[in-house]
């Protein structure tokens, strides 16, 4: 009973080790029918077992070198085992089986396995591991690439890749980047990435750039550097990694400054004024072109400077690198307009002082700058006036600024306090807002609309002639300054008080709105004995330039009025001939005269003479007509005897007389007792 009992255990021993731990029922002729099988396998844990196949599906899994049969196994979760085939009844046996949870892809593309390492690395929880099933061809080509690693980068992940001739590609090593870093596809990513590292203060980071877009950039330099330029980038360093495409970033400085793309010497001027119009005094030109490049480096300053000109630049301090033109605390004009003479100049001062402009610059071209300045010789001043600039604003009624210059640039640049009174009033009248200027000004426009009244007459050269007895008779010259109304049409008609500003702006004011055009006129006057003059060397005047008949003609309201004799015509209604002698200003700052002074509309005790006889003549005639006061003006260039005029004169009259010899005009005023 015994051995039998011991037979029978023995037998069943045997039996159980020559028996597989599982066996397929059925042979698998397909490789779903196998998925299936594996599956269960893993869901039992079991760690060895055989399955049967039909022939062909057999012959298949030998034929492909275990190729097939491993991919099965990654689909199925078998991370490694130890496979036998035996091909008497198509048996494979499996042992020591381990499983894995790692994921998988199958990728027909370089592009779906990109996107697949992508989607398995921003899985949670990251996996250690995982695999790619592609044909062998595209597995050998990843694997050359090495792209696949730049995907990973994409993600935010560092890794390894073994290739298998199966056409496996294994990822190992998954480990996450430690440092700050971005993916890139394009430009407004990269912007997006550079801002967020700006707003973190971050000076290390790294980009992972798109393929494509890494080739892009590296074939082409200049796509290369506008790219860092127009990003907020300001100063850094970088270094390709092991990674391709991916950039290591470090000595990283940020700036907010804008930075505007020029192609051309337009894009340049264009570009500057736009910043000016934003109110933006810091900003960076990158410049995209090589023509434009060799200019800023090949061309003298002063031309670049005439492009920021153009722009509006009045001053700012800059730096050129790396085709990078840099402008801090730039101080930029609006609307900008380039002026290349005296008479642009003056009539863009005009249109300023009509629009009655707080800062008004001047953009000249380097003829006009050196002809309003040049004899400064400082690229930059600040004073109250000066010769000849000083011409063209009083010229447009600017009564009290202070002025700089960029000699750079060829800017003038006028901070406007106050214009001449007679100016601001009469923008009021245009604007019809003279109920919003001061008392004091409204009280002077009531005192000159109602002189004007008095004196307007359908002759235009008899509405100036009584204004200017006006001003004659009822103003007093203020020979020291008193108050700041002495310069101002505000003294001459209020207080009855006034310097040559005064009397010239009071002049202006009621002219004006009498329906003439007078202008302001700046100069200096010949003083008796200085021989020949050059600004500086003589007197500072104010004085009017009237329009009669197409022409314009001096009048000096102030040198005419003779206190206590009456007003006086010497210095009205001049041509160039006779108000050159005695009066000095540049002359291309203004508008030009007359060239000769209109005889026949002299006073009648007036006589011009160019010779002996004719002076002689003269004098009997004044004293005939019995005149109080007459003047001899001696025209002619080469005679000027006054004292043989005196002696006449002290034949014919019986009593006492008076007389001024002015050398300058040459005229000799007698006075009759």
């Amino acid at each position: 009973m015994q051995k039998r009992f011991l037979s029978l255990f023995l037998a069943l021993v045997l039996l159980l080790a020559l028996a597989p731990c599982a066996f397929a029922e059925d042979s698998i002729s397909d490789e779903q029918e196998l998925l299936r099988f594996l599956a269960a396998q893993k869901k039992d844990g079991a760690e060895e077992f055989e399955f049967t196949c039909d022939k062909a599906f057999f012959d298949r899994l030998l034929a492909d070198s275990a190729s097939l049969l491993s991919i099965l196994e990654i689909k199925a979760g078998i991370g490694d085992a130890r496979v036998r085939y035996s091909e008497q009844g198509c048996l494979i046996r499996m042992s020591r089986v381990e499983y894995s949870d790692a994921p998988w892809a199958e990728c027909r593309s370089e592009k779906d396995a990109g996107l697949a390492v992508q989607r398995i690395l921003r899985t949670r929880p990251t996996p250690t591991g995982f695999h790619l099933l592609c044909s062998p061809e595209l597995a050998r080509s990843l694997a050359n690439s090495a792209n696949l690693r730049n995907y990973a980068a994409q993600a935010g992940y560092s890794l390894q890749f073994q290739y298998y001739t199966s056409g496996v590609i294994e990822a190992t090593s998954v480990k996450p980047f430690t440092g700050a870093y971005a993916p890139v596809e394009d430009v407004a990513q990269f912007d997006a990435a550079i801002e967020a590292f700006a707003e973190q203060e971050l000076d290390e980071f790294y980009i992972v750039f798109d393929p494509a877009f890494y080739q892009k950039l590296a074939e082409d330099e200049e796509q290369r550097n506008l790219l860092h330029a127009t990003s907020m980038l300001d100063r850094y360093s970088y270094a390709s990694e092991p990674i391709p495409g991916m950039l290591h970033y470090y000595r990283v400085s940020y700036t907010q400054d804008p930075c505007l793309v020029c192609r051309s010497e337009a894009d340049v001027t264009a570009a500057i004024a736009h910043m000016g119009s934003l109110g933006i005094k810091d900003f960076r030109l990158y410049l995209a072109s090589e023509e434009l490049r060799e200019l800023m480096m090949d061309k003298p300053l002063a031309y670049i400077h005439e492009l920021e000109a153009k722009g509006g630049l009045i001053t700012a301090s800059m730096y050129h690198n790396n085709n990078v033109v840099y402008y801090m605390g730039a101080d930029i004009a609006a609307d900008a307009v380039s002026l290349a003479s005296t008479e642009e100049a003056l009539a863009y001062l005009e249109e300023q002082a009509e629009a009655g402009a707080a800062e008004i610059t001047l953009f000249c071209a380097p003829e006009l700058y050196e002809k309003l300045l040049g004899k400064l010789g400082e690229p930059a001043i600040s004073r109250d006036g000066m010769d000849p600039i000083y011409d063209l604003v009083a010229q447009a009624g600017i009564f009290d600024y202070e002025l700089s210059a960029s000699r750079a640039t060829g800017a003038i640049i006028l901070s406007v306090k106050a214009y001449y009174p007679g100016r601001e009033i009469l923008r009021a009248v245009a604007n019809g807002t003279e109920a919003e200027l001061p008392e004091r000004l409204q009280e002077t426009l009531e005192a000159a609309q109602k002189l004007a009244e008095d004196c307007r007459s359908e002759d235009p050269l008899e509405t100036a002639r009584k204004i200017h007895d006006a001003l004659c008779a009822g103003v007093v010259y203020a020979d020291e300054e008193e108050t700041d109304e002495d310069d101002t049409a505000v003294g001459a008609l209020l207080n009855g008080r006034a310097n040559c500003d005064g009397y010239s702006d009071a002049f202006y004011l009621v002219g004006t709105l009498a329906g003439l055009e007078v202008r302001y006129q700046h100069g200096d006057s010949r003083v008796k004995g200085a021989g020949i003059v050059t600004f500086g060397d003589t007197v500072t005047h104010m004085w009017n330039l009237l329009l009669i008949d197409g022409s314009w003609r001096m009048v000096d309201v102030t040198w005419d009025d003779d206190e206590g004799r009456g007003p006086d015509y010497t210095w009205f209604n001049l041509g160039y001939d006779r108000a050159s002698r005695s009066h000095v200003w540049n002359e291309e700052m203004t508008v030009e005269l007359l060239a000769e002074t209109d005889l026949d509309a002299r006073p009648e005790n007036e006589f011009s003479v160019r010779s002996a006889r004719e002076m002689e003549a003269a004098v009997d005639e004044a004293l005939q007509q019995g005149y109080q006061s007459f003047s001899l003006i001696f025209d002619g260039e080469g005679y000027a005897d006054y004292e043989a005029a005196l002696e006449r004169i002290s034949q014919g009259v019986s009593g006492a007389y008076q007389y001024a010899w002015g050398a300058e005009l040459r005229q000799l005023r007698v006075y009759l007792e």
